[in-house]
């Protein structure tokens, strides 16, 4: 996006559209991790994306900043979907031009945390099978035998 000046940008209208609704999809991805990582981690469902992405936040797979961050993408995103009249086309250059890295780093520190919750449980397994022989199950709900994945 970067090649084109905001009055390239602005000046056509349908990269424009295409723009929004590739921004509304994104964002919408982004909203979809966040509740099915919620709801695993903590057997709830969050009451609004706001909710959701500072939930995970508490919970330490984002950094407060990022999560902030996500909370105005998607506050941006039910603009582009019930206000889309009001919506100002400059700041669709602007977010696109300057924010879409913190859907990369949001990807990143999921990928991170996810990585390191795996090979707890790893470790809390191989810990389980050296006390309780296999087939016997575990007091940690772990199950006996194979290991978890990751």
């Amino acid at each position: 996006m970067t090649e084109l000046t905001m009055e390239e940008f602005l000046a056509d209208e349908q990269r424009v559209a295409a723009s929004k609704y590739y921004l509304i999809v994104a964002t919408e991805a982004a909203i979809d991790i966040c509740n099915h990582l919620v709801a695993r981690l903590t057997g709830r469902a969050p009451n609004s994306y706001a909710e959701c992405f500072n939930i995970l936040s508490g919970e330490h797979f984002l950094s407060p900043p990022l999560a902030e961050r996500l909370i105005q993408m998607a506050k941006f995103r039910n603009l582009l979907i019930h206000r889309y009249v009001d919506i100002d086309d400059s700041k669709v250059y602007h977010i696109i031009c300057n924010n879409l890295d913190d859907l990369e780093l949001y990807l990143a520190e999921i990928a991170a945390m996810v990585k390191m919750r795996a090979l707890t449980i790893r470790k809390e397994w191989f810990y389980a099978q050296s006390i309780f022989p296999a087939g016997k199950g575990t007091p940690t709900g772990l199950p006996a035998g194979r290991p978890p994945a990751g």
